[in-house]
């Protein structure tokens, strides 16, 4: 009788132990992205025709597509060479010059290099500059540069005009 009871004893717990465990099976592996339509650089386009996902957005001056670190979004309408009787005197001197003398010392100065002259432009009679609105090629966010031709060295430089707190 108590080889019988080994034997039922040993039965129970083989079948504890090796009766419940069951054959599992691998797990079926997900792809990690699964594409969409809205996933796809270049499958979106806005109402222009832009495609936002490759940096594109509508620019309204220049009526196209453009991407804001290539090219500014910015109209740039060719400075007059010579406007007559456009002429700027320094207070309290004899001093003076002729706007389009103002404009072949900024093409020929650094001002070129950020950015292209604008038609706007203004005489400082008190401290005898002329003040040439600059389209810059890199645009700062707070600034509106300009390029300032001084009458009386002659030399012009950019004046990036910024206002609040710059990073």
């Amino acid at each position: 009788m108590n080889k019988f009871l080994v034997v039922l004893f040993l039965a129970a717990v083989s079948l504890a132990l090796f009766g419940c465990v069951q054959q599992q099976s691998a797990p079926t592996p997900t792809p990690l992205l699964t594409p969409t339509p809205q996933q796809l650089v270049g499958g979106d386009r806005d109402v222009h025709g832009c495609i936002p996902s490759a940096g594109y957005s509508w620019c309204e001056a220049k009526q196209k597509c453009f991407r804001p670190w290539e090219e500014n979004c910015t109209e740039t309408t060719p400075v007059p060479t010579e406007v007559a009787g456009d002429v700027c005197v320094k207070t309290g001197t004899s001093e003076s010059m002729e706007f389009a003398e103002a404009i072949s010392i900024a093409e020929a100065s650094d001002c070129v290099t950020d950015g292209a002259l604008a038609h706007n432009h203004v005489c400082n009679n008190v401290t005898g500059t002329w003040w040439i609105d600059l389209i810059p090629f890199n645009v700062t966010e707070g600034c509106n540069p300009a390029c300032v031709v001084s009458i009386d060295g002659k030399t012009a430089e950019v004046n990036w005009r910024c206002t609040g707190l710059r990073p």
